[in-house]
């Protein structure tokens, strides 16, 4: 048997595709490249912005009419079917295609596709919540919350249920301890919709400057990165932390823009002067700060733009990302004045060009100060290495790294810095 998967949404559903990849790989059912070769199609929908749905109504419209001409069968699933399944009731005369309006639908498919009856463990939706960063479990991403109190105007939270929900405390930490002493994990990177809130929706209270403080003290653990904060959730508790833990080594701010008047407009709970308290901070304990600009948004001029350049140059934050404004009439900005996309794409290149100048000039500063490095793999003769500064990996041609293993530690810093190399498609230090 073999099964196609078009996957078009967030990192969370990454991790399910990678789980279901897994579950494929057990049951003996082949990954597909084609349609044509395919007995199912996996469609994994996603309601994040309003292109993106316009797009996966326009593609799932054709694939009706195809899975009727072909008697090809095709699952839906993902968070449009699960807060939008009305979206869904044009496709339910056709029996070729199956919804699953299950959030932790990797379980149900498996279950549809195989005709069996497996249960969804707390173990299975920790799979469901964890990507890796490579093949060999050094490095991984974990979602370890989901929703945000917050309203920014240009945001999901407006269409989508949005509520929040933590993974169990104690159930986090050993799962991630299991994977630190028995898979050899080194580096973990925690993410979630607004990171700074995890535990409140369960325990009343934040917690996340204690689970940091618990993982950290797990021996074999090398590096954490933290992922979506929001200063204005922020905590002295958890930038305590942050600023005294050795294995913290970066930290996702998201800053959208550095102009208050833009701030003001977005929604976002915090100014600039706010967002630099805390980013100062950071950055002077010797941890690295990285962000999300968005460009694009409503009344966005150059000069926010210019002023925004400037301010992440200064406080030497890397830019991991240029988000383009995405309008729909389901959120509040999208009562202003909007730009055409000619101009918004103007505001996208401008910022792109700027971030990519700034990165580079932090990239190559900060290189000689990378003298931790964790060996991850070989792939060719190529030898993929983590580092903690965020955005930028590692890489060596030598064959004196031949008998490294997997989470080796490589105590020497890289020799040059590239602006793009042919494997790995983005700057790229090399050692």
């Amino acid at each position: 048997m073999k099964v196609a998967v078009l996957n078009n949404g967030c990192i969370r559903e990454s991790a399910m595709d990678e789980n279901i990849m897994s579950k494929m790989n057990k049951y003996g059912i082949e990954r597909a490249d084609s349609l044509e070769e395919s007995d199912y199609l996996i469609y994994i929908t996603c309601a994040g912005v309003g292109d993106t749905i316009k797009k996966n109504l326009q593609e799932l419209q054709f694939l009706d009419y195809y899975s009727k001409e072909k008697d090809f069968k095709i699952i839906i699933v993902g968070c449009l079917v699960i807060n939008h399944g009305y979206l869904f009731d044009r496709f339910k005369d056709n029996d070729n295609i199956k919804i699953i309006n299950n959030k932790e639908w990797v379980i149900p498919v498996i279950n549809y596709i195989n005709d069996m009856n497996k249960r969804n463990t707390f173990k299975e939706k920790l799979l469901n919540r964890t990507c890796h960063l490579d093949r060999v479990n050094v490095g991984i991403q974990f979602m370890m919350q989901e929703g945000c109190t917050n309203k920014c105007t240009f945001c999901k939270v407006h269409y989508l249920d949005h509520e929040l929900s933590s993974v169990p405390y104690e159930l986090a930490l050993n799962y991630l301890t299991d994977l630190i002493r028995k898979k050899g994990t080194k580096q973990i990177a925690l993410n979630g919709d607004n990171l700074t809130l995890y535990g409140l929706d369960l325990y009343g209270k934040k917690r996340l400057h204690e689970f940091i403080h618990d993982i950290s003290r797990v021996e074999g653990l090398e590096m954490i990165s933290l992922n979506e904060l929001v200063i204005g959730d922020m905590y002295k508790e958890l930038l305590d932390e942050i600023i005294t833990n050795p294995k913290v080594v970066s930290v996702g701010l998201q800053l959208e823009t550095a102009s208050n008047r833009l701030l003001k407009l977005m929604n976002r709970n915090y100014s600039i002067e706010e967002y630099d308290y805390y980013a100062r901070k950071i950055i002077e304990s010797g941890k690295y700060v990285d962000t999300i600009i968005m460009s694009g948004f409503p009344t966005e001029t150059i000069e926010d733009m210019e002023y925004t350049i400037n301010y992440i140059k200064d406080r030497r934050i890397i830019t991991y990302g240029i988000c383009e404004y995405s309008d729909f009439k389901y959120i509040p900005s999208s009562k202003l004045e909007q730009f055409p996309k000619r101009e918004k794409r103007k505001h996208t290149n401008y910022l792109v060009d700027a971030k990519l100048k700034i990165n580079y000039d932090i990239f190559l500063e900060e290189m000689p100060k990378q003298i931790k490095l964790i060996y991850k793999e070989g792939v060719n003769g190529i030898h993929f290495i983590s580092n903690a500064i965020p955005g930028i990996t590692t890489i060596s041609y030598s064959d004196r790294f031949d008998d490294l293993k997997p989470g080796d530690i490589i105590n020497e810093a890289p020799k040059r810095l590239v602006k793009n190399n042919k494997y790995t498609k983005k700057m790229t230090y090399k050692i």
